[in-house]
């Protein structure tokens, strides 16, 4: 089975093109769960959206990040709207207001916005060195 590098890129692009269209249809907010928030920050940045992925890190407005902070919170919260606007909650059976799942963008901040990076010896059992390296 053979695909050209061509059909690669071009797949890419598309795939790029498409996400940025999602992301402004939801006027510039997140949209992701538990699966895409991990991937999301880096594939912006890798395909030439480096500023649409600091504008979401930088949204305040639900959802996002900076709005469970807007609302007090200092820990990541299992949903985008554990709490809501007007104090209630998303769900009071459950709501986890210390959860990972949704601060999986950290690594992404590591990496691009602090430019740290690690290299891992050839077996992948421990970074060996860290490198530093600026994305702009």
């Amino acid at each position: 089975f053979y695909i050209s590098f061509k059909a690669i890129l071009c797949f890419i692009i598309v795939f790029a093109y498409a996400l940025l269209n999602i992301i402004a249809e939801r006027g510039g907010h997140l949209s992701t769960g538990f699966v895409g928030t991990p991937y999301l920050m880096y594939a912006l940045s890798d395909h030439g959206y480096a500023d649409l992925a600091y504008d979401l890190l930088l949204q305040e407005q639900f959802p996002s990040w900076l709005y469970s902070v807007r609302m007090g919170a200092t820990t990541i919260w299992e949903h985008w709207n554990s709490q809501k606007e007007d104090g209630s909650f998303w769900s009071t059976n459950m709501n986890s207001f210390n959860h990972y799942s949704l601060g999986s963008c950290t690594e992404w901040m590591y990496e691009y916005v602090l430019g740290i990076s690690p290299l891992f010896d050839a077996d992948l059992s421990s970074a060996i060195y860290f490198i530093l390296l600026m994305h702009v």
